[in-house]
């Protein structure tokens, strides 16, 4: 193993078949970075973007930096240095969260199995190397400088990999019938059920319903469109435009498998947690309590979807609301 760590050395955590001098254990890496509170990591990000210090940006403002809704406006935020600033926040962010001193002690502790250990250095790993990516992206599209160039677009999920996710689901991600190599990327798709779960169960808007009781498809889009119609009576824990933002960066993935940069999965699932699980009031804590709206309010989005839906004798085929309902 090497003896002298420096930040470069990631590219050699898993590389079990390398030779003993240029091995770099994953405890003695996550030590290196911790001691220094992670400044390698931000001082790389800086240097290679001409920068002093990153500028504040709060989890709503990266959102809107980072999050494209179609490719237009991928490109059209890749050539603003804001979209830049706010990934390598975004990055720090998530790095610093997980790779805490907290976890370094749980698997420096004894008997933490190889598995564990395992999928960290993975994700430690892919968020460095990302970082590069990063870094080659501002400079071949900001600078011109094609020295390095950035392979981020040409990065896409094999239907192979889903497969071995979905064995991963059935059967866990350590047994004999799946592989334990993780797809940060799949992610992506989890989010999407999940915010389409979520908002449809909130308001009860499932789908509409004939009079013969066959079941007709009610697009998440005129929900969306609705919901902003009335979104000063409406309490969400982020904003409604965000929510529907990742809902429509999640779809570039499903439709094409296109990959993103490996932090935003794991901020993501941050940013929506207190939409999923609720949030802790003084009279206790409900999952539910992520969102609130009035019967009224509910009601009057229903008549509306149905104008919307342009087809006669519908209805909503509606479960009862699944979050608090104010007065």
């Amino acid at each position: 193993m090497k003896k002298e760590i420096r930040y470069e050395d990631f590219i050699f955590l898993g590389g079990n078949a390398l030779s003993e001098n240029l091995r770099v254990d994953f405890m003695d890496y996550f030590k290196y970075l911790l001691d220094s509170d992670f400044v390698a990591v931000e001082d790389s990000l800086k240097d290679r973007m001409e920068m002093k210090n990153f500028p504040k940006r709060s989890d709503q403002q990266i959102i809107e930096g980072i999050v494209a809704v179609t490719l237009k406006d991928l490109e059209k935020k890749r050539k603003d240095k804001n979209y830049y600033i706010c990934n390598a926040l975004c990055l720090l962010q998530v790095i610093r969260r997980i790779f805490s001193i907290d976890l370094y002690n749980r698997l420096n502790g004894k008997d933490v199995p190889q598995i564990i250990l395992h999928n960290y250095e993975h994700i430690l790993k892919w968020i460095l190397l990302d970082s590069q990516e990063l870094c080659n992206l501002y400079c071949n599209i900001i600078k011109n400088d094609y020295k390095y160039p950035s392979n981020i677009d040409s990065r896409y999920v094999h239907y192979v990999s889903v497969h071995q996710v979905l064995r991963q689901s059935l059967f866990g991600q350590f047994s004999l019938n799946s592989f334990a190599d993780m797809e940060i990327s799949a992610a992506i798709a989890v989010i999407r059920q999940l915010i389409e779960f979520r908002m449809r169960r909130a308001f009860g808007t499932l789908s509409y319903i004939d009079a013969q009781g066959n079941l007709l498809p009610l697009e998440l889009s005129l929900v969306f469109e609705c919901l902003k119609k009335h979104k000063d009576d409406i309490y969400l824990p982020i904003s409604l435009e965000n929510v529907e933002r990742i809902y429509k960066w999640s779809n570039l993935y499903i439709h094409s498998g296109k990959q993103d940069f490996s932090w935003m999965p794991y901020f993501v699932e941050q940013v929506l947690k207190p939409l999923t699980f609720g949030e802790r009031e003084s009279c206790g804590w409900d999952v539910k309590n992520g969102i609130k709206a009035s019967r009224k309010v509910i009601d009057q989005i229903y008549q509306e979807l149905i104008t919307l839906s342009k087809k006669p004798d519908v209805k909503i085929y509606a479960c009862k609301p699944e979050c608090i309902l104010k007065d």
